[in-house]
Protein backbone atom coordinates (compact mmCIF):
# COMPACT_ATOMS: atom_id res chain seq x y z
CA UNK A 1 0.00 0.00 0.00
CA UNK A 2 2.70 2.71 0.89
CA UNK A 3 4.28 1.72 -2.48
CA UNK A 4 1.25 2.44 -4.53
CA UNK A 5 0.78 5.15 -2.59
CA UNK A 6 4.75 6.31 -3.73
CA UNK A 7 4.25 5.51 -7.14
CA UNK A 8 1.06 7.59 -6.83
CA UNK A 9 2.17 10.37 -6.04
CA UNK A 10 5.51 10.89 -8.07
CA UNK A 11 3.47 10.57 -10.79
CA UNK A 12 1.10 13.39 -9.98
CA UNK A 13 4.07 15.34 -9.03
CA UNK A 14 5.44 14.96 -12.78
CA UNK A 15 1.94 15.20 -14.15
CA UNK A 16 1.21 18.51 -12.60
CA UNK A 17 4.51 20.27 -13.22
CA UNK A 18 7.09 22.29 -10.79
CA UNK A 19 4.13 25.32 -10.32
CA UNK A 20 1.48 22.84 -9.76
CA UNK A 21 3.01 19.96 -7.73
CA UNK A 22 2.42 20.90 -4.08
CA UNK A 23 -1.36 21.41 -4.72
CA UNK A 24 -1.92 18.28 -6.68
CA UNK A 25 -0.12 16.23 -3.83
CA UNK A 26 -2.45 17.80 -1.39
CA UNK A 27 -5.24 16.76 -3.34
CA UNK A 28 -3.76 13.47 -4.14
CA UNK A 29 -2.69 12.86 -0.38
CA UNK A 30 -6.43 13.75 0.89
CA UNK A 31 -8.23 11.48 -1.16
CA UNK A 32 -6.17 8.64 -0.51
CA UNK A 33 -7.28 9.37 3.05
CA UNK A 34 -10.73 9.77 2.21
CA UNK A 35 -10.55 5.83 0.31
CA UNK A 36 -8.55 4.40 3.46
CA UNK A 37 -11.04 5.31 5.51
CA UNK A 38 -13.51 4.12 3.25
CA UNK A 39 -11.97 0.87 3.01
CA UNK A 40 -11.94 0.53 6.38
CA UNK A 41 -15.50 0.94 6.90
CA UNK A 42 -16.77 -1.10 3.34
CA UNK A 43 -18.04 -4.41 2.92
CA UNK A 44 -15.59 -6.67 1.36
CA UNK A 45 -17.90 -6.91 -1.87
CA UNK A 46 -17.81 -3.43 -2.23
CA UNK A 47 -13.92 -3.06 -2.13
CA UNK A 48 -13.33 -5.98 -4.45
CA UNK A 49 -16.02 -4.28 -7.25
CA UNK A 50 -14.05 -1.27 -6.59
CA UNK A 51 -10.89 -2.84 -7.17
CA UNK A 52 -12.35 -4.06 -10.72
CA UNK A 53 -13.57 -1.24 -11.78
CA UNK A 54 -9.93 0.55 -10.84
CA UNK A 55 -7.73 -2.36 -13.07
CA UNK A 56 -10.85 -2.06 -16.21
CA UNK A 57 -10.38 2.04 -15.63
CA UNK A 58 -5.95 1.37 -15.58
CA UNK A 59 -6.36 -1.36 -18.64
CA UNK A 60 -8.85 1.53 -20.82
CA UNK A 61 -6.34 3.90 -19.71
CA UNK A 62 -2.77 1.77 -20.87
CA UNK A 63 -4.52 0.89 -24.15
CA UNK A 64 -5.13 4.82 -24.77
CA UNK A 65 -1.44 5.60 -24.41
CA UNK A 66 0.17 2.45 -26.18
CA UNK A 67 -2.26 3.49 -29.23
CA UNK A 68 -1.24 7.53 -28.73
CA UNK A 69 2.83 6.27 -28.24
CA UNK A 70 2.76 3.62 -31.20
CA UNK A 71 3.73 5.87 -33.74
CA UNK A 72 6.85 7.17 -32.09
CA UNK A 73 7.86 3.32 -31.06
CA UNK A 74 7.69 2.43 -34.64
CA UNK A 75 9.63 5.23 -35.86
CA UNK A 76 12.06 3.91 -33.06
CA UNK A 77 11.59 0.52 -34.50
CA UNK A 78 12.41 1.40 -38.48
CA UNK A 79 15.12 3.43 -37.14
CA UNK A 80 16.89 0.52 -35.33
CA UNK A 81 16.19 -2.21 -37.85
CA UNK A 82 17.88 -0.20 -40.21
CA UNK A 83 20.86 0.64 -38.36
CA UNK A 84 21.54 -3.58 -37.83
CA UNK A 85 20.38 -3.58 -41.68
CA UNK A 86 23.18 -1.25 -42.36
CA UNK A 87 26.00 -3.71 -40.37
CA UNK A 88 25.93 -0.83 -37.50
CA UNK A 89 25.84 -1.29 -33.66
CA UNK A 90 22.13 -0.12 -32.72
CA UNK A 91 22.01 3.13 -30.78
CA UNK A 92 19.76 5.87 -30.07
CA UNK A 93 20.54 9.46 -31.31
CA UNK A 94 17.72 11.85 -29.91
CA UNK A 95 18.78 14.31 -32.69
CA UNK A 96 17.18 12.04 -35.34
CA UNK A 97 13.78 12.18 -33.33
CA UNK A 98 12.97 16.04 -32.76
CA UNK A 99 9.42 14.79 -31.22
CA UNK A 100 11.10 13.27 -28.60
CA UNK A 101 13.41 16.03 -27.65
CA UNK A 102 12.51 17.88 -24.13
CA UNK A 103 13.19 20.92 -23.16
CA UNK A 104 13.45 21.05 -19.25
CA UNK A 105 11.20 19.35 -17.48
CA UNK A 106 7.88 18.98 -18.47
CA UNK A 107 5.31 21.20 -17.48
CA UNK A 108 2.23 19.22 -17.05
CA UNK A 109 0.04 16.56 -18.75
CA UNK A 110 -1.59 18.98 -20.97
CA UNK A 111 1.27 20.15 -22.59
CA UNK A 112 2.42 16.70 -23.01
CA UNK A 113 -0.63 15.81 -24.63
CA UNK A 114 -0.06 18.48 -26.81
CA UNK A 115 3.00 17.36 -28.24
CA UNK A 116 1.87 14.27 -28.80
CA UNK A 117 2.16 12.97 -32.33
Amino acid sequence: MIANYSYGESNVEYLAGPRRAPLAILVYRLAVLGMVMVGSMASLGAIWNFADLSMGMMALINLVAILLLSPVAFALLKDYERQLKAGQDPTFDPSRFPRLARQGRPQGLARALRRAP
